[in-house]
């Protein structure tokens, strides 16, 4: 058996990508991968074959329909016997379908509460006229019902595909969380890097750091730990990770005079480093279908604070390893913040999957679609 990677972007920026990149990697060290199937490459030093068939933009519709449409001919020219077509992008037909992402319908329910006022309005009406809310839904279900197996990322995305594609989907579901690279992500590194760290960010023994990092500021409810600040002690700093533009949450934070307090990193490549300075990490998203930042956070016994809406939460006991919000709201999360600077973590109550268990778990999906295939 050998497998045929497909993911739209090869990168190791992002979830979803990040995942694939490391899987490509055991892959290539277990001498079982194909080929990696992209519409963009960004990996230049990568040994292993590469196929970039790119994809048509602007916009997500064109490069949605355009990727899977040149995928789903590439594939059928192909036609190999023994060969795992194994995607983590939309694209129908697979043997194999890692959904990291989620359901498109779940997406749209859920983000639209990071928005408010006339804000949300503008939003639904964007939504409306967006032909990728229309062709998505369509695409998810073909790509759901043609797959032989469907990997969900969490419990969270496995309620979802059955919520709204149908329950005789059950059979086909395994859910297997992202792991985590354990010999970069750990205690004992966090332990040697953290007096550095602090140390550039020029915090002291006495404050108490909280860490936010996302792509998506709105989306994963950064403002709410900004005006959380407001109602804790002084000593309680804020550092932030990503984002594109900070200026918007930089006024939010000199409106509630707490801008002295926050220091942004913009994208950071080194998250080992980050984490490494923090007291505790909060995600607050109204809607994440894993959150790997949490299970890395866990990884190096950094106590977290998530949202209801995150999939990774999964792996937080409530008052034990960290704390899950019952709402995404500012009062909620200073409550919180304030009984994770008074405990005492316990990180044993949860074991966190490192890649090797996970890329195992997904070889034994691989060849169960393929005996599926067979018979």
């Amino acid at each position: 058996m050998k497998i045929r990677l497909i993911i739209r972007k090869f990168t190791t920026y992002g979830g979803a990508e990040a995942v694939a990149y490391r899987f490509a990697r055991f892959l290539l060290e277990k001498n079982l991968l194909q080929e990696v199937i992209c519409g963009k490459n960004e990996i230049k030093d990568f040994p292993g074959k590469i196929i970039e068939i790119g994809f048509l933009k602007p916009g997500r519709f064109l490069k949605t329909f355009s990727f899977q449409s040149r995928v789903k001919k590439y594939l059928q020219e192909k036609n190999e016997r023994g060969i795992v077509n194994f995607t983590f992008s939309k694209v129908p037909g697979c043997h194999v379908y890692q959904n990291g992402g989620g359901t498109h319908i779940g997406f749209l329910a859920s983000s639209i509460k990071a928005y408010s006022g006339l804000e949300r309005f503008k939003k639904r009406i964007s939504r409306f006229l967006n032909p990728i809310n229309y062709y998505n839904p369509l695409l998810e279900k073909n790509i759901f019902y043609s797959s032989k197996r469907i990997i969900a990322v969490s419990n969270k995305v496995k309620e979802e595909i059955i919520r709204y594609y149908g329950q005789e989907l059950i059979e086909k579901i395994d859910v297997i969380p992202n792991g985590v690279d354990v010999e970069k992500f750990n205690y004992k590194i966090k332990l040697d890097l953290r007096p550095e760290e602090r140390k550039k960010l020029n915090f002291s023994n006495k404050d108490f750091v909280l860490g936010f990092a996302s792509s998506n500021f709105r989306l994963k409810g950064l403002k709410y730990i900004i005006k959380a600040l407001k109602l804790l002690p002084q000593n309680v700093k804020l550092v932030v990770a990503g984002g594109r533009n900070h200026k918007y949450y930089l006024n939010i934070a000199k409106k509630f005079e707490v801008s002295h307090r926050i220091t942004f990193l913009g994208k950071v490549n080194n998250m080992v480093n980050f984490y490494s300075s923090l007291d505790c990490l909060v995600h607050p998203s109204f809607y994440d279908t894993f959150g790997n930042v949490i299970t890395e956070a866990l990884s190096m016994h950094i106590p977290v604070i998530v949202s209801q809406s995150t999939g990774a939460k999964d792996f937080i006991v409530h008052g034990k390893n960290g704390f899950i919000l019952s709402e995404i709201e500012e009062r909620e999360i200073s409550l919180l913040i304030r009984e994770c600077m008074n405990f005492n973590p316990d990180f044993s109550v949860n074991h966190i999957p490192s890649d090797n268990e996970v890329f195992h778990q997904y070889i034994s999906v691989a060849e169960q679609s393929l005996s599926q295939e067979q018979t």
